[in-house]
């Protein structure tokens, strides 16, 4: 079918509409016109796209402090919004969540693994600008090197539960005025070194020619495994009063097998190793939706 990206995106409000979202079940997250082959160009999808790179903090720690203000301060002070916390993860699910909610999405991100550490330096930004209403969604990876199968490292381990811990320590937070939203982050297929990246490649080759299950598949169960440190905070951390699990992970991997294909298409959904391309993140946004609607978070 001669679909586009872009005749695809879910345009589920605009200024004069009421926001009505739309229902997703584990076989219907897609729209209709979604495509199936990635196009002849298909170097568009396997590469970083523009619209993350905003709010994707980097530079001396001073520009990005006061980047981070700027990203972090809401347009319409008089609405609720949608604060979209964490690494790389989180830049790659941003389209995807802009498309699933009515709210204005206000990123901060960082490349790397030190990220509580660097929401202790926003914290007092935090204090100011998360306000009654709000969600907050923090989106850190949990590990995955050697295809998701070998379980997280102790530091990303450590900066995943000290980056719950710090926003659910937000006294707007505590007192149930705003909520958390903690991702159970999607899988990671292939490792970060470059023998694993070029495996990922391959892969990725193979899903563009229609060539599947490939090399890089794993099962859930095997992820789920590498993860039980970081499910057990999770666990706990749903426990807590108004904080609420999204578990990305699940929507990868139908009967339990995780490949690089958006579920039910042959187009990839991810550009490299562990990253959504605008196919896997846009695949997401109606079971985020749906989430959201279900949870009263919209």
């Amino acid at each position: 079918m001669n679909a586009t990206l872009s005749d695809c995106r879910c345009a589920i409000h605009d200024s004069t509409s009421p926001f009505v979202p739309p229902e997703a079940s584990d076989d219907q997250g897609l729209p209709p016109c979604y495509i199936d082959h990635l196009p002849a160009d298909a170097t568009t999808f396997a590469v970083e796209y523009e619209n993350i790179q905003e709010c994707f903090l980097g530079g001396g720690w001073a520009a990005q402090l006061t980047a981070a203000r700027g990203c972090l301060t809401r347009q319409n002070p008089s609405q609720p919004a949608v604060f979209l916390l964490g690494d790389s993860h989180a830049r790659s699910l941003k389209e995807g969540l802009e498309a699933a909610t009515y709210k204005e999405v206000l990123p901060a991100m960082w490349y790397g693994d030190a990220n509580a550490d660097r929401l202790r330096e926003i914290q007092g930004i935090l204090q100011e600008e998360v306000r009654a209403g709000d969600v907050i969604w923090w989106v850190n990876r949990m590990g995955g090197e050697g295809g998701g199968q070998t379980a997280m490292d102790p530091s990303d381990m450590a900066q995943f539960e000290a980056g719950a811990n710090l926003l659910y320590s937000l006294p707007v937070v505590q007192s149930g005025a705003a909520k958390l939203v903690i991702v159970e982050d999607w899988p990671a297929l292939g490792g970060s070194s470059s023998s694993t990246r070029g495996e990922a490649s391959l892969c990725h080759l193979k899903h563009n020619l229609g060539v599947f299950p490939t090399a890089c598949t794993v099962s859930y169960a095997a992820i789920q495994a590498g993860r039980a440190a970081a499910l057990g905070v999770i666990n706990t951390m749903a426990g807590k009063p108004g904080v609420y699990v999204f578990n990305a992970a699940s929507y990868f991997c139908p009967q339990g097998v995780c490949d690089y294909n958006v579920p039910g298409r042959a187009a990839s959904a991810y550009f490299d190793y562990g990253h959504l391309n605008p196919f896997g993140s846009h695949y997401l946004w109606p079971f985020m939706c749906n989430f959201m609607k279900t949870n009263g978070l919209h």
